[in-house]
């Protein structure tokens, strides 16, 4: 048999390497399938050496008034990993005062390309009766419908995500300046080389409706399907204003799809049934510190159901 030249061999490799990533992506789904029919899940975060918790919402998950480890998401991480143990968990807090349903839908997939989250917790909707919906986005050029359809089918172009991930720090910043005029500039959330615009207060034209925050809630669960993430809906704690009929919506989107609900109402409904409890509550019906323990607590108990 006659072998192969140089120049033959050189442009045999390309071809090798693209069958080996074939077979590494086989071999991973086919992984990925067997785990799913034993009932469990394949976590994402395989070269991290912990599960990533995404948090998304508004000034409710942000934890207003408070300091960043005071919010639930960071007394999560820190009770679970006491508790716990492993595997140990990272919470990410990319929640915005004023964020709703349409903006969280809009970035949902480049988050979830950013943080390759295993478990996405989102509450939000209050801010839907208040505020116009955003547009979505669909990805401009080829480039980036590629990198978004790798995202959210690839196992293996997560798992070299996930390499990449272990050996660069990217850091996250969050912007958010309570002093700026209700009607001016959002939140910014920046990692790695992504930028995400979240919230904003009242802004002029149409605001949303109950219809337009089930639909969003829907349309995220079929997002979290996708990219292979644990989806967890939460209601409001509070009782106020327009927490009431956003929590009507968040518990029929939750049995509409399925996705699991952490039900805060009914928690703090237990907790503080008179709706006068400091401790728990500031004056407009945000957590405190310690209400914020009964979100971490309530939180963990869903997480160690599954």
């Amino acid at each position: 048999m006659r072998s192969l030249g140089p120049f033959g061999r050189l442009a045999a490799i390309p071809i090798a390497i693209l069958i080996g990533i074939l077979l590494a992506e086989l071999g991973l789904q086919l992984g990925a399938l067997a785990v799913k029919a034993a009932g469990r899940e394949a976590p994402a975060s395989w070269m991290t050496g912990h599960r990533r918790v995404l948090c998304l919402g508004d000034s409710n998950t942000y934890g207003i008034y408070l300091e960043p480890e005071q919010a639930y998401p960071k007394q999560l991480e820190s009770l679970w990993n006491d508790t716990v143990g492993s595997p140990r968990i990272e919470t990410i807090n990319v929640a915005i005062p004023g964020t709703n349903s349409s903006q969280i839908l809009r970035d949902l997939p480049r988050l979830f390309g950013a943080f390759m989250p295993d478990v996405v917790i989102v509450l939000v909707g209050t801010n839907d009766f208040i505020t116009p919906p955003v547009p979505l986005e669909e990805p401009s050029g080829s480039a980036a419908r590629v990198k978004r359809f790798l995202e959210s089918s690839s196992r293996f172009y997560r798992l070299l995500y996930s390499i990449r991930g272990a050996y660069q720090a990217n850091q996250l910043e969050v912007e958010w300046n309570p002093f700026l005029p209700e009607t001016v500039v959002p939140g910014v959330v920046r990692y790695g080389d992504e930028e995400f615009s979240l919230g904003g207060f009242k802004l002029p034209g149409r605001r949303g409706n109950a219809r337009v925050l089930f639909e969003n809630l829907r349309a995220m669960a079929g997002q979290a399907e996708d990219f292979d993430a644990k989806l967890i809906f939460m209601t409001y704690p509070g009782q106020t204003f327009t927490y009431r009929p956003a929590n009507k919506v968040i518990r029929a989107a939750a049995l509409e799809t399925g996705m699991p609900l952490v039900d805060l109402e009914a928690v703090f409904d237990v907790a503080c049934p008179e709706r006068d409890c400091e401790d728990l509550f500031f004056p407009d019906e945000h957590p405190t510190a310690r209400g914020y323990r009964l979100v971490a607590e309530s939180v963990l108990a869903q997480l160690m159901q599954d």
